[in-house]
């Protein structure tokens, strides 16, 4: 298994430029000690220089302070204590026990008996389960990361909602922010990688994966692909093939289907077909259709994409990492073609106060889901030959075909 750089030549070298200078604005901030940790780990790497090295240094005694003082809240991301346990896990083999706290911390929240919280990847047990995931990668003893990932898929399977088409779980309005509850006051079903059903998918395919899965984790996976399958819709004058959402009309009633997605990770094709990818790998999910959607997404106008900046969550770097994830697990030269399409798009100049999408997030700016740590680190992918492994947080990280 081989990673090969996207981008040479000039395109390569104005990746890296633009990620160096992202680099260096980087290097100036504190807080924000799992993204810091993460983007160091491998822009330290990348760069080989000083003051890069110091950053991490830097950045991995914030995150390990951090953790040892304890998490805010429960989740994968902004700063949460699943998301700073993955960044150690990710980082070092030896954690002097703070990751066996971690477990048993957040063991203890998801062996309550029944679930009533969020499941999604950002804020819930799909999160949680991504940093179990982690755990058991490590050489570390792990048995309550283990029972962890059990638990959590016992959840899913106690909240899932069974139809002809499939397993699917539903979105109560009292867990959705106030201004989102006011757009969907009856709730939702959500197809999206960030806080729906294809995460849900990714997830379950992964655990199925292990030499030891978790019981349920195949059948119950198998079942929430073949929903998030049937939700595939025809070709529309905008955006792609999957819905972000399926929303009641009132209580209990039927909805209506679903408007098309813009494409992203975190909702829309790109993001749903990253899932199938693991669905048809691990969960006996019949294959093709993944490499389909992504390529339908490549043929059909950009006007269909809908994209505002360059974040990784929303942006054209997360696109274009995508298509180099694809392009690297299938070697299909259209995907390549797409992935170095929306690179260029990101990489438009080295200045960043220019660059397109910044300014629309004040300063949060340099995180790594929506800000220019993200982007730096697709840059990095796309032109060295160091493998992504960072994007195991965002359940797309697909396997790199060999090279013939």
């Amino acid at each position: 298994m081989i990673w090969q750089p996207l981008l040479d030549g000039e395109p390569a070298r104005a990746a890296l430029q633009l990620a160096r200078t992202i680099a260096r604005e980087v290097a100036k901030l504190t807080g924000a000690s799992v993204d810091r940790t993460v983007f160091w780990a491998y822009a330290s790497h990348a760069l080989d220089e000083p003051f890069a090295s110091a950053a991490y240094d830097a950045a991995l005694a914030d995150l390990v302070a951090q953790v040892t003082a304890g998490g805010a809240h429960p989740m994968l991301y902004n700063e949460g204590l699943s998301g700073m346990g993955w960044a150690l896990a990710h980082v070092i083999d030896d954690s002097d026990g703070l990751l066996a706290r971690i477990d048993r911390s957040l063991l203890e929240h998801v062996a309550q008996p029944s679930w009533s919280g969020d499941h999604d990847l950002t804020q819930g047990l799909v999160g949680y389960g991504v940093y179990f995931l982690e755990r058991l990668r490590g050489t570390e003893p792990a048995d309550h990361a283990r029972e962890g990932l059990e638990r959590i898929v016992d959840h899913l399977a106690a909240t899932a909602e069974h139809t002809a088409d499939g397993a699917r779980w539903f979105t109560r309005p009292d867990l959705m922010q106030p201004h989102i509850r006011a757009l969907w006051p009856h709730g939702r079903y959500d197809c999206g990688m960030a806080h729906g059903s294809a995460g849900i998918v990714a997830l379950l395919a992964r655990a199925a994966a292990l030499p030891d899965p978790p019981t349920a984790a195949r059948a119950l996976g198998h079942d929430a692909a073949r929903w998030l399958i049937a939700q595939r819709q025809a070709p529309s004058a905008i955006g792609g093939r999957f819905p972000a959402l399926l929303v009641p009309a009132a209580p209990g009633a039927p909805f209506a289907p679903g408007e098309p997605s813009r494409s992203a990770w975190c909702y829309g094709d790109l993001g749903v077909a990253a899932a199938l990818w693991s669905a048809e790998q691990h969960l006996g999910i019949a294959g093709g259709l993944a490499h389909d959607t992504v390529l339908d997404g490549i043929l059909r106008p950009t006007t269909h994409v809908n994209i505002e900046d360059v974040a990784l969550c929303h942006g054209s770097a997360g696109i274009a990492h995508l298509y180099n994830r694809f392009y690297q697990a299938t070697r299909d030269p259209a995907f390549g073609d797409a992935a170095r399409q929306w690179y260029a798009a990101t990489v438009v100049t080295d200045t960043l106060e220019a660059l397109p999408g910044y300014a629309l997030w004040g300063a949060h700016w340099h995180r790594l889901l929506d800000g220019a740590m993200g982007v730096g680190l697709a840059l990095f992918a796309a032109a060295t030959r160091t493998e992504p492994a960072w994007d195991r947080i965002l359940l797309c990280d697909l396997p790199t075909a060999s090279l013939a």
